[in-house]
C-alpha cells in the first residue's frame, strides 16, 4: 500500500501539538486532525481510518475509552496512543485498552515516525498465501514434505 493512500486520525486536544503531528506526518499519508474523542469517534463512524494517534490524557475526554472503542468496533484501525505521562502504568493501561504503540510527549518526531510505520507494517494485510515448497518432488506430494513432516500423515 502507498504511503500516500494510508489515512491517519490525530486526535489532541492541544491544537498545536495536533498541528506539529499532521504538518510532520503530512508529506507521507493522509492525516485529519480533530481536537476530541467525540469528534474522532464522529469521524470513524463516517469512514475508515488505517491508523489513529490519540492523546489519552485530553481535558473533556480520555483518550482510554477512544482506544477500546477502536479496538471494539474498528479493528482494521491501529492506534497509537501518547500522554505526557511517562509512566509504565499508563502505557500498559494504554495497551490494554487496545493502543498497540505508546509514545511519550513530548515528541521526538523521528520516533513518531518509526512507530507509525511498525504499527502500519503489523497491520498489513498478507497479499499472498504462503506456501510450503520444497526442491524434491512436486508441490502438494508426499515427497514434497520433509522428512520428519512425513510421519504426522495418516
Amino acid at each position: 500500500m502507498e504511503a500516500k493512500n494510508v489515512s491517519v486520525l490525530i486526535v489532541d486536544h492541544e491544537e498545536s501539538t495536533g498541528a506539529s503531528l499532521a504538518e510532520h506526518l503530512g508529506s507521507d499519508y493522509a492525516c485529519v486532525m480533530v481536537k476530541s474523542a467525540d469528534e474522532a469517534m464522529l469521524l470513524l463512524a463516517a469512514a475508515p481510518f488505517h491508523l489513529a494517534i490519540t492523546d489519552i490524557t485530553m481535558v473533556s475526554t480520555s483518550g482510554l475509552p477512544l482506544c477500546k472503542l477502536i479496538r471494539e468496533s474498528y479493528p482494521d484501525t491501529v492506534v497509537v496512543a501518547a500522554s505526557r505521562t511517562d509512566n509504565v502504568g499508563s502505557a500498559i493501561e494504554a495497551m490494554r485498552q487496545g493502543a498497540f504503540e505508546y509514545i511519550a510527549r513530548p515528541f521526538d518526531l523521528e520516533q513518531v515516525s518509526g512507530s507509525i510505520e511498525h504499527a502500519l507494517r503489523w497491520r498489513a494485510p498478507v497479499s499472498e498465501p504462503r506456501t510450503l515448497s520444497h526442491s524434491a518432488g512436486a508441490a502438494g506430494s508426499r515427497n514434497s514434505l520433509p522428512e520428519d513432516h512425513r510421519r504426522f500423515e495418516n
